[in-house]
């Protein structure tokens, strides 16, 4: 690990509590590409012209279970492999390669505490703006139709858990039920 780095992932989380998970996402590659957050691969620093060259940015998803992963992805590079055994005893050729281990990706610990919302006093952090809660509601809908989750089968189960996941984001509900339960059968796609 280089000095005063953190793992990509390390960063991200730091920065979840005080934002969305697309937010933050936005954010680091923005920082990347500004130079304001530097990011090592393998221990070897990369500049912003490598980001650009390379097409390098940072891809946020929502694992099945909730939690939310971060990593850098870009343009497929050339990828050099040890080449272990090759049988051409057969028409056609076959070998055996070792393939590298996925990159370790790190980023300084000092550019992420400056994405962080300003202290106030009593060493508070201020809050920051609450996402919309449709935009919440509708991202987990989307997530509940990638996994085929059965509360899209259960209203009143999607309900509570939409209201779950609403509040548990920093998002508020509305306090019109009726309204809020219209809106999540229209973004399951029933109405």
């Amino acid at each position: 690990m280089s000095v005063g780095c953190i793992s990509l992932q390390q960063g991200f989380e730091r920065l979840l509590p005080h934002y969305n998970g697309w937010t933050v996402c936005e954010m680091l590659t923005s920082g990347l590409y500004k130079n304001h957050i530097r990011l090592w691969r393998n221990a070897v620093l990369l500049s912003p012209t490598d980001l650009r060259d390379e097409g390098l940015h940072v891809r946020a998803e929502i694992a099945p279970d909730g939690r939310w992963l971060c990593t850098i992805v870009g343009y497929p590079q050339p990828m050099r492999v040890q080449i272990v055994e090759v049988n051409d005893d057969d028409e056609v050729q076959t070998g055996k390669v070792i393939l590298p281990p996925p990159p370790v990706w790190e980023v300084d610990a000092e550019g992420i505490e400056a994405l962080l919302p300003p202290l106030r006093k009593g060493g508070t952090r201020k809050r920051t703006r609450q996402p919309k809660w449709s935009v919440l509601a509708e991202r987990e809908i989307q997530r509940l139709c990638h996994i085929g989750s059965p509360l899209l089968e259960n209203f009143s189960a999607l309900y509570d858990h939409i209201e779950d996941h609403v509040t548990s984001e920093g998002g508020r509900v509305p306090k019109n039920k009726s309204r809020f339960r219209k809106e999540i059968r229209t973004l399951a796609g029933v109405d």
